[in-house]
């Protein structure tokens, strides 16, 4: 049926002009104020909204401003890898990376710290209490973990679980440290005086 219309060389076909021709009075005057108003807009298009600054992969050199000012430049800086996440023979072949190769190291299952700082935050949501109470800086200026053997005993079983956060949640809460009573103690308070409390 659409052959008989929608082709060019099709018997009943009309252009686009014979169609508004075959409009009502009201109608053709209508199209015809709406495309003056199409012209005027494509001839006088708004200004562009505002632009969001981003970075361009591709492990271009970037320059180095002294002191941040633009207006004395220093040396490029080379491109290179995060060296915190990989050693120097992992690194992207040329020293050049993409937010893709960050992702992936990140994410890799060899990289010990991004499932410390998931079982840390976890903890921290659970006990009030991060086992390393600097959740944002597990660096040198942060606090060490009270107990890194926990840290690193569910970072470990939370990566063999698949990265499961269900998995973590549960075996925090089936644990027998979550399911004590917070209520302060003699013996608690003598063993462990600062962390005895940190539920309350």
């Amino acid at each position: 049926m659409k052959l008989l219309w929608q082709d060019g060389s099709a018997p009943l076909f009309a252009g686009a002009n014979e169609a508004v021709a075959l409009l009502p009075e009201p109608e053709r005057t209508q199209h015809a104020q709406r495309k003056a108003e199409l012209e005027r807009i494509s001839a006088s298009p708004p200004q562009a909204g505002p632009v969001m600054p981003s970075v361009n992969g591709g492990g271009q050199a970037m320059q180095v401003f002294v002191r941040g000012n633009p207006l004395k430049p220093g040396e490029a800086a080379p491109p290179g890898f995060l060296r915190v996440l990989s050693a120097a023979d992992e690194q992207p072949s040329g020293g050049a990376f993409t937010r893709l190769d960050l992702a992936q190291a990140i994410a890799n299952s060899e990289n010990p710290l991004t499932a410390r700082v998931l079982v840390n935050r976890v903890w921290h949501y659970h006990f009030g209490r991060g086992i390393v109470p600097t959740l944002s800086n597990f660096g040198k200026l942060g606090s060490p973990p009270s107990h890194p053997e926990l840290l690193d005993t569910l970072a470990v079983r939370f990566v063999e679980s698949g990265w499961s956060l269900k998995w973590l949640h549960r075996e925090i809460m089936l644990s027998a440290t979550y399911q004590s009573s917070s209520a302060p103690t003699a013996d608690g308070t003598a063993k462990d005086p600062d962390i005895f409390g940190c539920g309350e």
